[in-house]
């Protein structure tokens, strides 16, 4: 099922639903009326002046009537016969209509009560009567409500059902355009990602869909690249657990070998033997502490130094590493007499691990130097390292900064590939970044750069 399908929008679907109850409630109300009004045609239903027209038809006979004939009073009225004293003779009025009766015989306010004042020989007759639609019957409206409040009340009762039925109608639609949003929200939430999305037929919704279609492929690339990432760092884990293996079976036999040497000299060989493969193990368990991390981070503890001891530092350690690989450091400097606020510890390490680099790939020539340029202008410390050995290959200069990678297909040098690697985060710690590119000649040349804060 795909987005070709005809789509709607939940404002077009609303205002169906309204239009719907619209009508419903217009046919309602015409049928109510129109019940109505068969009522009043059939007499089954006395209008509201009905007791006023019976009045005005019988006003002279009450008027004269003696003996008094109360069949004269319509069934829907009360009556009171007074005197010419205002005394209640005989009627059916309670005695506080009684009293308002003869207010209206005064022509006093009543409150609200409807009379009419038909002057008689010996007295008057006060009718009460009410302006109201009522039932013909006289049981019908002596137990049920007047016509137009039960009119009133079927307006209501089917307007209440047309909108349960209309919001039934709305919930069962939304639940059935819902479906496929919520049964990819599961499937997400459950990693299982290999499914193919279904679409509604309502607009907003698709979008969502898309939306989240889009996570899922996202979603489903990020778990893969993890599950490869895992795979290779526990590859490298197994490596280096079993590159321990060889410096410890070498101390071994060397061990035995001491045991039952006699002679000082071989002793004296065997054991810096030992030791040299001690510290082989040491730097080993040092990479395997480093790969199993799950991820390299970053957590900088900036402080305030003057740039002429931050830049002395590095230099110090990364001419020591190239002493030690019998190489010379070449270096160039240019900055101002300034306060900067780094972590020394930090940018130390990244420039160190490119300057290893360096040293690591100058060996396959005859190379001796390598040459550091650094720079700290208007807030950006720029560290340029040359080398003159084999450079990058085309592979190398895609994955250099991926972590783990290494185009060494043997473990020697303790290259594993995170040197680069955290180089690159660091940079990134500090908005800055490394690039690197091949000579046209021999070697390479990494360009790192931090934005620091000038503190001077």
């Amino acid at each position: 099922m795909g987005l070709k399908r005809k789509q709607s929008t939940l404002f077009l679907i609303v205002l169906k639903q309204m239009i719907i109850l619209s009508f419903g409630v217009l046919f309602e109300i015409a049928t109510i009326l129109i019940l109505f009004q068969v009522g009043l045609n059939t007499e089954t239903i006395l209008p509201a002046n009905y007791s006023e027209r019976a009045i005005e038809r019988n006003i002279d006979a009450i008027a004269v009537s003696e003996p008094f004939d109360k069949t004269l009073i319509p069934s829907t009225c009360t009556y009171g016969i007074f005197d010419s004293n205002y005394q209640y003779i005989e009627g059916n009025l309670n005695k506080d209509i009684i009293n308002k009766a003869k207010k209206a015989i005064n022509s006093e306010s009543t409150s609200g009560n409807r009379f009419y004042v038909i002057p008689r020989n010996d007295g008057y007759c006060v009718i009460q009567y009410t302006v109201t639609a009522r039932f013909a019957s006289g049981t019908l409206d002596k137990f049920l409500p007047r016509p137009d409040i039960i009119a009133i009340f079927l307006v209501l009762v089917v307007f209440i059902a047309l909108l349960v039925v209309n919001a039934a109608s709305i919930g069962r639609r939304l639940k059935k355009e819902l479906k496929p949003l919520l049964g990819v929200v599961d499937q997400i939430q459950n990693k299982e990602l290999e499914f193919d999305t279904e679409y509604s037929t309502i607009k907003e919704l698709n979008q969502v869909l898309v939306a989240l279609n889009d996570m899922k492929i996202a979603l489903s690339d990020s778990l893969k690249k993890e599950w490869e990432s895992e795979q290779m760092r526990k590859s490298h884990i197994s490596a280096l657990a079993h590159d321990i293996r060889t410096p410890l079976t070498i101390m071994k036999g060397n061990a035995q070998l001491i045991l039952e040497e006699t002679e000082l000299t071989p002793i004296y060989e065997d054991a810096s033997t030992i030791c040299s493969n001690i510290d082989k193990i040491e730097r080993y368990i040092k990479l395997l502490i480093e790969a199993t991390k799950s991820e390299f981070t970053i957590s900088k503890n900036n402080e305030m130094l003057p740039i002429d001891r931050f830049l002395n530092r590095i230099i110090t350690e990364a001419e020591d590493l190239c002493k030690t690989k019998g190489m010379d450091l070449v270096t160039t400097i240019s900055h101002q007499n300034e306060t900067i606020l780094v972590d020394q510890e930090l940018i130390t390490r990244a420039i160190i691990n490119i300057i290893k680099n360096a040293i690591e790939h100058s060996h396959t020539t005859s190379a001796t130097k390598i040459c550091a340029s650094f720079t700290y202008k208007e807030g950006i410390f720029r560290v340029l390292i040359e080398d003159f050995g084999s450079g990058f290959s085309e592979e190398a200069i895609e994955n250099a900064t991926k972590q783990f990678y290494t185009n060494r297909k043997e473990r020697s040098n303790e290259n594993y590939g995170l040197g680069m690697y955290i180089a690159s985060e660091v940079a990134k710690a500090y908005d800055g970044k490394i690039t690197f590119y091949n000579k046209s000649e021999v070697g390479a040349i990494v360009t790192i750069s931090f934005i620091v804060q000038n503190m001077t």
